[in-house]
């Protein structure tokens, strides 16, 4: 049976302790038609969702934020590094001649330790003939208290309501996944006038001068001819993959202004099931690219 619980935020397990054994084991769901059709847009649910498929929702508040993104810690036990961002600017040469373009400056700071999202999917299944957004499953017992206080806040954050399910009425476990993390643009010739039509949403949050520094990493990309243009949806919103087939090289770009550029050399459909989990903890990119003055230089150096 299941078990319908309401709430903004949890500190605890108290919400669901009542219904639970220890080491019991279970999952959390909401039917999809209890869902209105714009929290699915928002949450980054696929247009036409099937059973047996996975997704990371996008991030929206504290915990989904947490959950698709890494967070950086500071690392003060060393010396300061030099890093370096690009932005648009203006200025004068020694004749009073006006220029302006993108340019690299450097400036100093802490080093920073990379903490991986927890990624927690969530997955389309049928139960009782009804699609459901679900958990993956837990377990009830205090090792896993902090992931299970996660997924909780996770799904509150989302939908504020859920139904608690046990196993024993539901094949829940370890759903075969197909992530649908990306979408793929019509295949062809990609220039970039037909590439910038989809970037307007990715970056309206960004200032007018941060969004010519990103435009200007896209075009470049996109002069290179790439074959094949996915766009992130869900958890991965705001990336784009580039991928050159006859070179067996794909590229991961982002349009947050200090994300660096990550190359692949793998085929299209392995790279497309990697999270950033993975890409983070396993190096799995072939190379990455900082965005400082000699991005550029690298980037075209892979086309040589």
């Amino acid at each position: 049976m299941s078990r319908r619980i309401k709430g903004s935020a949890a500190r605890s397990l108290s919400l669901i302790r009542p219904f639970l054994k220890e080491g019991e084991r279970y999952m959390l769901s909401l039917g999809l038609p209890e869902i209105g059709s714009q929290r699915l847009v928002e949450i980054g649910c696929p247009s036409q969702p099937t059973t047996d498929t996975s997704f990371l929702p996008t991030p929206l508040g504290t915990h989904s934020i947490s959950n698709s993104q890494a967070s950086e810690t500071l690392d003060k036990s060393g010396d300061k590094e030099t890093v370096y961002r690009m932005v648009y600017s203006s200025w004068e040469d020694w004749h009073g001649t006006s220029h302006s373009g993108i340019v690299s400056r450097p400036y100093r700071r802490w080093p920073r330790i990379i903490n991986p999202p927890q990624e927690e999917l969530i997955h389309i299944q049928d139960i009782d003939g009804t699609l459901h957004l679900c958990s993956s499953v837990c377990t009830y017992t205090p090792k896993d208290e902090a992931r299970n206080i996660h997924v909780l806040n996770l799904f509150l954050e989302l939908f504020g309501e859920f139904d608690l399910f046990d196993e024993r009425g539901h094949t829940l476990l370890a759903p075969k996944v197909r992530r649908l993390n990306w979408e793929l643009l019509p295949k062809g010739e990609f220039p970039w006038e037909r590439a910038e039509k989809h970037l307007s949403e990715s970056t309206k949050h960004l200032s007018p001068d941060e969004q010519l520094v990103v435009f200007s990493r896209l075009r470049r990309l996109a002069e290179f001819g790439p074959d094949l243009i996915a766009v992130g949806r869900g958890g991965f919103r705001g990336y784009f993959a580039f991928g050159f087939n006859k070179r067996k090289l794909f590229v991961l770009e982002s349009t947050e202004l200090d994300n660096a550029t990550y190359v692949f050399g793998s085929d299209w459909e392995p790279l497309s099931q990697f999270t950033k989990k993975d890409i983070l903890c396993n190096h799995l990119h072939k190379e990455r690219l900082v965005h400082d003055k000699r991005w550029r230089w690298r980037l075209a150096k892979l086309f040589n």
